[in-house]
């Protein structure tokens, strides 16, 4: 299964980059602060600041584990 994803750089107006379904999506970073990375083919994992947040969509809905201030 092909998960749908974008990605919107903003530069100055009218020059935007969009990335949009252009292979697998497999890590974001942004900073110290946001961290996006895709774990296994159903297993997702982020680094919201000082949360972590795990989320698994194996079965019929997604499973999400939030662990606050862990970082």
């Amino acid at each position: 299964m092909t998960e749908e994803w974008r990605i919107t750089i903003k530069r100055t107006p009218g020059s935007d980059t969009e990335i949009e379904n252009d292979g697998e999506l497999d890590e974001v970073v942004i900073g110290r602060w946001f961290h996006l990375e895709k774990m296994s083919p159903s297993t997702w994992w982020m680094r919201i600041g000082n949360h972590g947040v795990s989320v698994d969509v194996s079965g019929e809905r997604p499973v999400v584990d939030v662990d606050l201030d862990r970082y």
